[in-house]
């Protein structure tokens, strides 16, 4: 999932109805999100979600609410010398209370270029996207 990142009272909205629903939870919050997320899966199921690090607090309680345990966690850095600006969740309906921190994925090279994981990911090649793979540039 890949919801609107920002409350409704949260920024500027944008004039233009489709964009402010894509980056403004008007016609979708995370409440329903989880719940329709809990509703679809099975026990043991698994929800992918990317989203900002600073509603992290938001996404944990309401996710909890609704019985789905976040599992796993990447954070996403436009590089190695940027704070992260996006994290990628894997929550599982009815799991354990257990969060395991995975490596950081970096977008851009120190010569600014993708890094080789992106570079990976962007040809296709099959990966797990929560895993770094071995010999990425960072």
């Amino acid at each position: 999932s890949n919801p609107p990142y920002m409350e409704i009272q949260e920024g500027l909205q944008n004039v233009t109805e489709q964009k402010a629903i894509s980056r403004h939870e008007l016609t979708v919050g995370l409440e329903t999100l989880f719940q329709t997320a809990h509703d679809l899966l099975k026990p043991g199921g698994s929800f992918y979600m990317i989203h900002r690090p600073s509603r992290m607090v938001d996404i944990f309680c309401v996710a909890r609410s609704f019985r789905m345990e976040p599992k796993e966690m990447q954070f996403i850095h436009p590089s190695a010398q940027k704070k992260p600006n996006l994290m990628l969740i894997r929550f599982s309906k009815h799991g354990r209370k257990e969060l395991k921190l995975l490596d950081p994925l970096y977008v851009y090279n120190e010569t600014g270029g993708y890094t080789d994981q992106i570079v990976a990911i962007y040809k296709g090649v099959h990966m797990d996207v929560f895993e770094n793979t071995a010999g990425d540039s960072k």
